[in-house]
């Protein structure tokens, strides 16, 4: 069973992030409020619906409120992990090659087979933008699912055997 951390210094975090986005423009606010809908219903699902989920949230979390495609996400996880090269984000995050496994399935109509890791990941990376987007230090989430013994995102994409 997991436990929920009610720490003092939990409490004040959580306390800090509702104040953030109860300060914000309305724009912004239900665009968060949007992403945070979308991110439930993808935990309540599984498989590709679980990830076509996830990824309209993590889509909503990094928008600016125009579409540039995945770019918002990419610049977003190169200041919350402090990279400097754009490529190592693409190289170290994949978000790219996740793209391309959410447009097989979109555009493509292909029944993938997403395996909980990949969900996990998406949802790591959602969480790191999301904390970003309060104002929160809250980077590693995504780091830490993929330095996890076993986790390789090409394979889970089906992009390596």
């Amino acid at each position: 069973m997991t436990l929920v951390d009610t720490s003092h210094e939990r409490l004040i975090v959580v306390k800090e992030a509702f104040d953030r986005l109860r300060t914000m423009g309305d724009k912004d606010r239900r665009r968060l409020e949007l992403a945070l809908h979308w991110y439930d219903l993808g935990r309540r699902a599984v498989g590709i619906d679980a990830f076509l989920r996830l990824w309209i949230a993590l889509e909503a979390v990094a928008s600016n409120g125009k579409y540039e495609g995945i770019k918002p996400i990419k610049i977003a996880l190169q200041g919350i992990y402090k990279i400097d090269e754009k490529t190592e984000v693409e190289r170290r995050f994949m978000i790219g090659e996740l793209f391309g496994f959410r447009s097989r399935i979109v555009h493509m109509g292909q029944r993938l087979d997403v395996q909980p890791a990949l969900n996990v990941y998406v949802k790591a990376v959602f969480e790191d933008l999301l904390m970003r987007q309060l104002g929160q230090d809250g980077g590693g989430r995504a780091m830490a699912e993929l330095q996890k013994p076993g986790v390789n995102l090409r394979a889970l994409m089906g992009l390596e055997a």
